[in-house]
């Protein structure tokens, strides 16, 4: 391979709901197996036909027919193989049934530069031929990317920053590569936990990395003995085109910005490791880094057949996405699906199993505490991955996660699509302001009559400042149970909570 020479369960009885002051044609709702009693129709009911077509949207499988053999190139640099089609940006890790590709991707050791080699005729070029060059739907009155301009150089490692638009602004803070520059715009491929996607930007939406960055050191020379090492830029010297590393022995070291890798802030993540059945403990114990660069921990669960939907829809221009459930647990702990080996079987435990991607943060707080900040960091990660929907992200959770739910949806009321508060508590000096917060946001607020540990009747004056503040998106389920069975009532013995959910979306 020579490179280029030029290098550039049942319901129960019913029973009586505190008197909350709804507005006028609030009327009960009854949901089949659903154990509540339930007011306040603000939502519509589940219904199966309008489920049905979100499962249909979530795996859709778009043609690729326009997608042409010439343009496909193959690369091979993580843990597993991937695919780009370098004339209409769309990464794949299979290719479309019958399509061969025609390059494989390869990086300079000098440059750092992408060049492709022909597997035909095994000749090597820096530019793809033929690819017509996009960039007036976006980039009027832009800037070219200059080859000169070492941030935007292939392989570079750099960041996104300062998208506006409601749809791009998710990635700000995105790291990643530079694989190549196309028609003006820097081509940014995020991290493989995120699924590799690949952004195309305007050079003026990448900037260096900040500092902080997690990186790893590769492709060094004189110091080879470094490569793999792990630390955290510290600086940034734009004049030569250099990142300060600061290394485990606390060292400093100075590296050209193609020689270290950005790693994503979600560590031991596997996108391989699902099932198609639902599995006692068989959810992913993952770390999340912070932005004070501490540790916290999170268990993942990706959907019954995850992997199995994924490989059939190879042939998709886009891959499937899952919506997200965050589940915040109660004081004594745990996570969404070990409650128990029973629930396992439940009708809840098992729908919400094959339709969500689950996320159970360990939650470092206790039941007095506001939550801390570090889970809103770690959803902002998640939602730019591409195996989830970021239009249909729901938070819920019970007791102490109630009050979670609560406090980390009115932190970052757009994060969400819907929240379903269970056997909550808040603090009562934050009742308006949560109030205001939540004031659009569709609430499902299951709680019981008889609970003495988290009393009905504070949770009242919260719904009905939700009420007073306009929100008509308030649904409020009363059953007359202990407060230790709510979860089982709420999350197992009906899909109820989930389909609600579901008919939520933020797009």
């Amino acid at each position: 391979r020579v490179q280029p020479e030029v290098a550039v369960g049942s319901p129960t009885p019913r029973t009586a709901v505190a008197a909350v002051a709804f507005p006028k044609g609030s009327h009960e709702l009854e949901w089949a197996g659903w154990p509540f009693s339930s007011y306040h129709k603000a939502v519509d009911l589940p219904d199966l036909r309008r489920l049905a077509a979100c499962e249909k949207s979530w795996s859709s499988k778009a043609d690729l027919s326009k997608s042409q053999a010439a343009t496909w190139v193959e690369l091979d640099e993580g843990e597993r193989p991937y695919f780009w089609d370098a004339a209409t940006g769309t990464t794949v890790f299979d290719l479309p049934s019958g399509t061969v590709a025609k390059w494989r991707a390869f990086k300079s050791n000098e440059h750092g530069r992408y060049y492709y080699e022909n597997m035909e005729t095994q000749k090597c070029v820096w530019e793809i031929p033929g690819l017509s060059r996009r960039g007036a739907d976006d980039g009027v009155g832009e800037e070219a990317a200059s080859e000169r301009d070492w941030w935007l150089s292939p392989g570079s490692a750099a960041m996104a920053y300062g998208l506006k638009t409601q749809d791009s602004e998710r990635y700000n803070g995105q790291v990643g590569q530079v694989l190549a520059i196309e028609g003006g715009h820097a081509l940014l491929k995020l991290p493989d936990s995120l699924a590799g996607s690949i952004l195309r930007l305007k050079p003026r939406f990448v900037r260096p990395l900040a500092k902080g960055t997690i990186v790893t050191l590769h492709g060094l020379s004189q110091t080879a003995a470094l490569n793999g090492e792990v630390g955290t830029v510290d600086d940034v010297d734009h004049d030569q085109f250099r990142y300060r590393v600061k290394i485990r022995d606390g060292s400093l070291k100075s590296v050209k910005a193609n020689k270290v890798i950005p790693q994503s802030r979600l560590w031991f993540l596997d996108l391989r490791a699902s099932c198609s059945s639902l599995q006692w403990r068989y959810e992913q114990e993952c770390t999340f880094v912070g932005s004070d660069g501490h540790h916290h921990q999170f268990r993942l669960h990706l959907p019954l057949e995850f992997e199995a939907t994924h490989r059939e829809s190879r042939d998709a221009v886009v891959a499937p996405k899952w919506p997200l459930i965050v589940y915040l647990h109660g004081n004594g702990g745990g996570s969404f699906l070990i409650s128990s080996k029973r629930a396992l079987r439940t009708v809840g435990l098992q729908f919400a199993a094959s339709r969500f991607v689950i996320v159970s943060p360990v939650c470092d707080w206790s039941w007095r505490d506001i939550p801390r900040q570090w889970v809103t960091e770690l959803v902002a990660e998640l939602r730019t991955a591409g195996w989830i929907d970021h239009h249909r992200v729901y938070l819920t959770g019970c007791s102490m996660g109630g009050m979670g739910t609560w406090e980390l949806s009115a932190a970052r009321p757009d994060f969400y699509a819907a929240i379903a508060p269970v056997a909550a508590y808040h603090r009562a000096e934050r009742t308006d302001h949560l109030a205001m917060r939540l004031r659009a946001m569709p609430v499902l607020a299951a709680h019981s009559n008889a609970d003495g540990t988290c009393p009905m009747l504070e949770e009242e004056k919260l719904w009905q400042q939700l009420a007073e503040h306009g929100n008509k998106k308030l649904h409020i389920s009363v059953g007359p149970y202990d407060h230790t069975s709510m979860f089982d009532r709420s999350y197992c013995e009906s899909t109820a909570l989930y389909e609600w959910l579901l008919m939520s979306s933020s797009g």
